[in-house]
């Protein structure tokens, strides 16, 4: 029977933890792409996520899926996010507006089967804000 897995920066990972530019969190791998260090923060309206540059962060998911849900705030310019299969292609992307400083959003991409290894997302003008993402398992 399928279930959802999520990789979630909010409680009990202390606020202020600055993790290493490589990390796997509920069997998610992240790596940093560059920029300034990356950290857990309350982000918009105090919910605590993980703050990423720029140059972004690129996340491969537990096993090839195909819709991907994510909780997002980019409180400084948009956020650009593809879901990329196993050779790198783009299946799918989606633009997070800038947002009331104080807002996030959910959002989901979606592939045309289960091809979704890996979701990339950049820009946001260093205050993109992940708080969580899941996927069905």
């Amino acid at each position: 029977m399928p279930f959802q897995l999520c990789a979630d920066f909010g409680p009990p990972i202390p606020a202020g933890s600055q993790p290493p530019s490589s990390f796997t969190l509920a069997a998610f791998d992240f790596i940093q792409l560059g920029g300034p260090q990356w950290t857990v923060l309350p982000g918009p309206g105090g919910q605590q996520a993980l703050r990423f540059p720029p140059q972004g962060m690129e996340i491969t998911l537990p096993e090839l899926e195909r819709r991907v849900r994510m909780r997002i705030a980019a409180a400084n310019g948009p956020v650009q996010i593809e879901a990329r299969d196993a050779s790198g292609n783009t299946v799918s992307q989606k633009t997070v507006p800038d947002l009331d400083p104080n807002q996030f959003v959910n959002t989901t991409l979606s592939g045309p089967d289960k091809v979704i290894e890996t979701v990339v997302l950049t820009t946001g003008g260093n205050e993109g804000y992940l708080r969580r993402i899941c996927v069905h398992v």
